[in-house]
């Protein structure tokens, strides 16, 4: 009794409509879920844009910081080298003026670099490189983040010019006044120049092991230029890398 009712309700059952029903259901669901997904993909499209704009804007800025940063050391190594030979001249060395003081400051004036790319070195970090396509823009970005942590750690490497300083200025007996407890980071205001004593240029003069020291200084700063501007021969490559993924 109970089979036959229900063979009854099945035959009476409209199974087209059951099949539409059932095509809608699944159509929406489907359909649902792909607007998800492209909601979410247009968003990460998005994103990915705005993050690669923030990081050409970034190095373009730090391309122009290393510009100058790489100009100072320039200097400072020609400076260096000046000094070296006038330590060598014997007819030069021992007069004084404030060129040769600011000649002997420059010695120990290796500022370290103060710029970087934070938005490369955070994703890298986060672990949100996949942010980025095509896969060269995101090889290139973990590339450029890692040197810029390596410009850090090249410019502790030379910090051998800083403990050559302090040997030079023992020896000229440097001074501001009469304060004989100066330390060498007072004289990163040149203005003051004019404050400034070398008591015992005696000690300076034709001293090979000084020259040895002040030389190997210089030819340091000399190496440290070229590293930095062949990061800026990466830096720029990186940049066209950037623009040609828009």
């Amino acid at each position: 009794m109970i089979l036959q009712r229900l063979a009854t309700s099945i035959r009476k059952q409209d199974w087209f409509a059951v099949v539409i029903e059932t095509l809608i259901v699944v159509m929406g669901v489907f359909l649902g879920i792909q607007l998800g997904n492209w909601n979410a993909a247009r968003l990460n499209q998005n994103e990915a844009q705005t993050v690669k704009e923030r990081l050409q804007s970034e190095t373009e800025a730090v391309l122009s910081e290393l510009e100058n940063y790489t100009a100072f050391h320039r200097a400072n190594y020609l400076e260096t080298f000046g000094l070296i030979k006038w330590m060598e001249d014997e007819a030069r060395c021992g007069t004084l003026d404030d060129r040769i003081k600011l000649a002997i400051l420059a010695v120990g004036d290796f500022p370290p670099p103060r710029f970087s790319l934070p938005t490369a070195e955070g994703l890298v970090e986060s672990g949100r490189m996949s942010i980025l396509s095509p896969l060269s823009v995101e090889m290139a970005t973990r590339d450029i983040a890692n040197e810029m942590k390596f410009i850090t750690q090249q410019w502790q490497r030379y910090l051998v010019t800083k403990q050559t300083a302090e040997e030079l200025y023992y020896q000229a007996g440097m001074s501001q006044s009469d304060d004989l407890n100066l330390i060498v980071d007072e004289f990163e205001d040149r203005g003051k120049i004019d404050l400034i004593r070398f008591r015992t240029l005696e000690r300076v003069c034709n001293n090979p092991e000084l020259v040895a020291l002040v030389s190997n200084s210089a030819q340091t700063q000399t190496y440290y230029v070229m590293y930095l501007e062949s990061v800026a021969n990466r830096l720029n490559a990186y940049l066209e890398t950037l623009e040609a993924s828009e």
